[in-house]
């Protein structure tokens, strides 16, 4: 039983850390494309890439260390976490692009704030989301589907911002 407990810690620490750095490296891919188009719009979009990124990675994660064998439903996963994203990024917004902006001072902090609460998501989210056997082609193809997919939503809707309002470029 205790055994069992440590196991349990211990690979929610993992699909924790795996969520929250995937996170802040696809949000950090994103966010420095405010320079040029209207930050309002890039915060959205990287808060939605770096929720993409933390669900695909904790899924991973939570795959290899499940007790077992259960594995992840990718897109159950992916769905909720965005479902929470887009409760994160209006937050978030609030907290910094209002009045109220002086409780986050820096995007770095707000981005850190976002990816956090966005691993807390995954982490919650991965182990309600199992399926008894999968086929690992299968978990591959749908990975890079929603990757490529997540890729696509994020150019084609800072394409559409800059045809509506005015990007520096």
């Amino acid at each position: 039983m205790v055994e069992s407990r440590a196991h349990g810690a211990i690979a929610g620490t993992a699909v924790f850390l795996a969520a929250l750095l995937a996170a802040l490296l696809g949000m950090l891919l994103v966010v420095p494309f405010g320079f040029a188009v209207p930050e309002g719009i890039v915060w959205l979009l990287a808060v939605g890439f770096g929720a993409l990124t933390a669900a695909l990675a904790g899924g991973w994660v939570a795959n290899g260390v499940a007790p077992g064998g259960t594995r992840s439903r990718f897109y159950a996963v992916v769905g909720a976490t965005e479902v929470g994203a887009a409760v994160v990024a209006l937050t978030t917004a609030i907290l910094h692009f209002t009045p109220v902006g002086w409780f986050v001072p820096d995007l770095f902090s707000l981005v850190v704030l976002a990816a956090a609460a966005l691993a807390l998501i995954v982490n919650a989210v991965v182990w309600r989301s199992r399926a008894e056997r999968s086929i690992l082609r299968r978990d591959l193809a749908v990975t890079a589907g929603l990757l490529a997919l997540g890729i696509l939503l994020v150019a084609s809707g800072m394409t559409a911002t800059c045809t509506v309002t005015t990007c520096t470029a």
